[in-house]
């Protein structure tokens, strides 16, 4: 696949596939890959925010150098930087930002195909109860450090067996489990499951809020239940989402009235309000007047 396109241009709206998009890119080199199982290279040097992406493996991303933050679905805030590393499990949608303020992003990203995972826990048979399949970092590690460098310096002019690279795959988690917990390590793979893993609920409502949806559709779109949702929704924001979806109504509803040339009977149309009375009443109480003497008195 040819690497003529950049993440600096990829449209915001639209989901990364990992490890499947990394081969598209520029700025992001293969080291191996065959099939779902890879080990790639990253280095961003401007800034890219709010990038959302999926996982459709397990995936271990490993910061050289810069600072990563992602975002997972429940609105977690997980920072990489200097050697720590963060594992997702597979159908995981997470939104990463990168500040260029400090310099580049280096960063080497690794997904583990069913074979990989299969043959590491063939030989570490987990204990204890599985781990529940969500997102988590894992400290800096010399040895976690070593294991990259070498990567870079003998595997980077290499294309690679697959039996190479399963190899490096599972040395790689070996290393994981001596370091950092053997059996938080192998109780989360166990759990790792190939159904829909909920997205991140901020992203959701700011790429859907304007489409005039029910909760019962936001919720499908995260890949939530309506109940788990509504939970989910109340302790992100702290409100029901049926309050926040009214709130962002109307102050969508106030930048048109102060901003577009619609009437306000196209107004409320747009927003999805059963009347022209309805919506001006709803304005009315929120701003304490009409949405036509606003756009006077503005004016």
């Amino acid at each position: 696949m040819i690497q003529n396109r950049s993440f600096l241009s990829h449209p915001p709206d639209d989901v990364l596939t990992l490890p499947e998009d990394l081969h598209a890119f520029r700025e992001a080199s293969v080291v191996m890959a065959h099939g779902d199982a890879g080990i790639f290279h990253k280095l961003i040097e401007k800034t890219m925010l709010a990038v959302e992406f999926r996982t459709a493996a397990p995936c271990l991303c490993m910061t050289l150098r810069g600072r990563e933050t992602f975002w997972t679905s429940d609105g977690q805030e997980i920072s990489l930087q200097g050697g720590e590393m963060i594992l997702m499990p597979a159908n995981t949608y997470m939104i990463s930002d990168f500040s260029a303020k400090e310099g580049p992003l280096e960063a080497y990203i690794l997904s583990f195909d069913t074979a990989a995972i299969r043959a590491f826990l063939a030989l570490r048979p987990p204990s204890g109860e599985s781990r529940d399949p969500g997102a988590y970092k894992i400290q800096a590690h010399a040895a976690l450090a070593g294991f990259f460098d070498s990567a870079k310096t003998i595997y980077g002019q290499m294309t690679g067996s697959p039996s190479l690279l399963q190899t490096k795959l599972l040395e790689c988690l070996h290393l994981i489990a001596e370091v950092d917990d053997a059996k938080r390590l192998t109780g989360y793979l166990t759990a790792c499951h190939t159904g829909q893993a909920p997205r991140n609920i901020l992203h959701v409502m700011h790429e859907n809020a304007g489409r005039n949806l029910s909760v019962a559709d936001l919720a499908r779109i995260s890949g939530r239940s309506v109940t788990s949702f509504t939970r989910d929704f109340k302790r992100q924001f702290g409100v029901p989402p049926r309050q926040w979806l009214a709130d962002y109504k109307l102050q969508k509803a106030q930048e048109l009235v102060l901003n577009s040339r619609q009437s306000v009977t196209e107004i409320g149309a747009e927003l999805g309000y059963s009347s022209t009375s309805h919506f001006i009443e709803k304005f009315r109480k929120q701003f304490g007047t009409t949405p036509k003497a606003m756009r006077l008195r503005s004016l």
